[in-house]
């Protein structure tokens, strides 16, 4: 893995995260893993905000959100065993994966479909879904993620969502390869952003 320009990264993303959320009317950001945590870079609101707390330079657990698994997923086997033997599981839900087996299936459910899904893991009544930026520059260590109620996330539209969030991730690019700026610059960059 190359240490990326998160600055970059995020000038990139900031017009397609736009489109996305003026297009589907819900939340979407983009996420790195910083440690064994997932770090999300920036967003930009839909027109309702949903009660999941997604801000720039939040930190939250990898296994129990849909950019988290999409992540994971896309680690080699060695890197998932390495993560899998030094994190301990904190349930935020009832819904949430609490054991390595389980989690390790998800992850090649994930890996094989190409997206994954918070579903109501991490905050009950919240869904969340997730496709890797597969670029030469980043082979699955950019997650672009969406985020909506139960109501606004449903099973009769989630294929729709999945694809087209797909679509978008092509058009996000991940330049350069200087080390990235980490959490406080992250927040910082969200509100030049607003």
């Amino acid at each position: 893995f190359v240490p990326m320009n998160y600055l970059a990264l995020t000038r990139t993303a900031v017009p397609v995260l736009k489109s996305i959320s003026s297009t589907i009317s819900l939340t979407s950001f983009i996420s790195v893993l910083e440690g064994d945590q997932v770090l999300f870079l920036v967003k930009a609101d839909g027109p309702h905000h949903t009660s999941c707390d997604v801000y720039s330079g939040r930190k939250a657990n990898a296994q129990c959100t849909a950019v988290g698994k999409v992540l994971l997923a896309w680690m080699g086997k060695e890197e998932q065993r390495k993560f899998l033997s030094r994190h301990h599981v904190i349930p935020h839900t009832n819904r949430t994966i609490t054991s390595n087996d389980a989690l390790l299936k998800e992850l090649k459910r994930v890996r094989q479909l190409g997206y994954a899904i918070d579903d109501q893991e991490e905050a009950l009544s919240i869904r969340c879904l997730a496709v890797p930026v597969i670029t030469e520059e980043s082979p699955g260590t950019v997650a672009l993620g969406i985020t909506g109620s139960v109501a606004e996330i449903r099973s009769d539209n989630m294929a729709s969502l999945v694809g087209y969030l797909k679509q978008m991730a092509t058009q996000i690019h991940c330049p350069g390869s200087q080390p990235g700026f980490g959490r406080a610059a992250a927040a910082e960059l969200s509100e030049s952003f607003a």
